[in-house]
């Protein structure tokens, strides 16, 4: 993709636009947005088309009764680096969800279970049957992945610590920070740590007792806890924020982008409402499935 070329004024078709955009972002969820933004601290005139009414894509927060709902994750980790640093640009500041919410709640069976947070708990929470403990206690014994393809989320942990821990712990987590499904994300790219822990020391608990004793050995000073964090008014706060970091009108909503056309010179991207926009470069930033038919005529 070359955004560094703008591309020149010319004659548009009937209900073209006309004007300067280095490159068009599809979709604004949270990745579009950030991309739009990088892009603008960059120096590039960028514009946004978003199907939907409003910004953040799965993320949306949403007040009822005087409750904070999330309908889509509900926090990030402190550890990712780069949405620390996308928090530190726009002047976010994230709390610690367990500021926000003291007790955290699984539904399960028709009533609310809290959360276990330590390992007494896990033994002793009615979220899970005395064989789904049983299983959970077995992780250490079970043996190391062999296989050569890349495993789901819900592959590796239901091999490593069965269906119950799955179903009732680790889905409701991958819902609440990815927005994801576990029988789709991979566990290699979502949970890289776990699973580098089994095929270095051959189990999750062997790998986090060891990689904690080798920090205690080589740690020089006070490290920061590992936390989930929020923002006070949910996570929408972020593309609200994002949003406003850019040029008042980068956000074109309702509108769908029926086809993109690639010539020599630029793309065409060629709108719901009958507009046609041309630019230097474009990023999808779209679920994969409207991303490969958006991609059928250039491909």
């Amino acid at each position: 993709m070359n955004t560094s070329d703008t591309i020149t004024e010319r004659p548009c078709r009937p209900g073209s636009e006309k004007g300067k955009i280095d490159v068009i972002v599809i979709g604004a969820g949270i990745s579009g947005l950030t991309a739009a933004y990088r892009l603008h601290q960059a120096g590039a005139s960028v514009q946004i088309i978003e199907a939907g009414s409003r910004p953040g894509g799965v993320v949306q927060s949403v007040e009822k009764d005087g409750f904070l709902i999330e309908t889509g994750p509900n926090s990030f980790q402190s550890t990712g680096e780069n949405i620390m640093a996308l928090c530190r640009d726009l002047d976010l500041t994230p709390q610690p969800t367990a500021a926000l919410a003291k007790k955290r709640y699984i539904y399960h069976s028709n009533q609310l279970l809290p959360l276990p947070s330590n390992p007494l708990q896990f033994l002793t929470t009615p979220l899970l049957s005395l064989i789904g403990k049983l299983r959970l206690l077995s992780e250490p014994f079970q043996p190391r992945y062999q296989g050569f393809e890349e495993e789901t989320v819900a592959e590796f942990i239901r091999r490593r610590l069965g269906n119950e821990a799955l179903d009732r712990l680790v889905n409701p987590f991958v819902s609440g920070v990815y927005a994801g499904n576990p029988e789709k994300l991979s566990a290699q790219s979502t949970f890289s740590a776990l699973c580098k822990f089994e095929q270095e020391q051959g189990s999750i608990v062997k790998g986090a007792l060891h990689t904690k004793k080798q920090k205690k050995k080589t740690q020089q000073g006070p490290r920061a806890p590992y936390q989930l964090l929020s923002f006070n008014g949910g996570l929408t706060q972020l593309p609200k924020a994002l949003v406003q970091a850019l040029p008042l009108g980068s956000c074109r909503y309702n509108t769908k982008v029926n086809a993109i056309q690639k010539t020599d010179e630029h793309y065409s991207i060629l709108l719901s409402d009958g507009t046609q926009l041309d630019t230097a470069g474009v990023i999808i930033a779209t679920p994969a499935q409207q991303a490969a038919l958006l991609l059928q005529g250039i491909a």
